[in-house]
């Protein structure tokens, strides 16, 4: 067996992976019940800190190196796990950029977690607009949670039944009995 690893992800790109996605499990509940909790700055908050670090993931996964390729993933798997990598990214952007127009046609100041107040570029618009600006956000966000799903399933899957070793790539080293 060559070393394991050549075949995982290193460990700030298991760190962000699971942050992000434990983030947008939270934001996306939080989400759901805002009406009854009103707790939108914290939502908002947590949008801005996954866009932040959706930033820096893909910086990271520019500048560092990508884990060879499983022997037990065909290339059509690996071009379906490319995609709905992409897929992810494109969310894990659109989301948080949809919420922050939301805000800004509602003409309401959006604070960049304490540091900075992000400046109002696109102002008020009608209700109808902000109407749809909140049905494409709350379809993004439906749409994350159920390729995020798919995304696990896979993982499971290849965990349990096919056995190969692509579900512990990205768990942390301590989950993994062969690190």
């Amino acid at each position: 067996m060559d070393n394991y690893h050549n075949y995982t992800y290193n460990g700030l790109a298991k760190f962000l992976h699971w942050v992000i996605a434990l983030l947008i499990v939270i934001n996306y509940a939080m989400g759901l019940t805002l009406d009854n909790t009103r707790w939108y700055e914290i939502h908002k908050q947590i949008g801005l800190t996954i866009l932040l670090l959706v930033f820096l993931r893909i910086i990271w996964r520019v500048i560092s190196k990508y884990p060879a390729k499983l022997d037990s993933v065909s290339n059509c798997e690996q071009l379906a796990a490319k995609s709905g990598q992409i897929l992810l990214y494109i969310l894990m952007l659109a989301i948080p950029f949809s919420g922050i127009i939301m805000t800004q046609i509602h003409n309401r100041p959006l604070n960049l977690l304490g540091i900075a107040t992000l400046p109002i570029l696109i102002g008020a618009q009608p209700h109808a607009v902000g109407h749809f600006i909140l049905e494409w956000h709350l379809w993004l966000a439906h749409t994350i949670i159920f390729i995020a799903f798919v995304h696990a399933l896979i993982a499971l899957v290849h965990h349990y039944m096919i056995k190969d070793r692509l579900l512990l790539r990205m768990l942390p080293d301590r989950c993994n009995k062969n690190s």
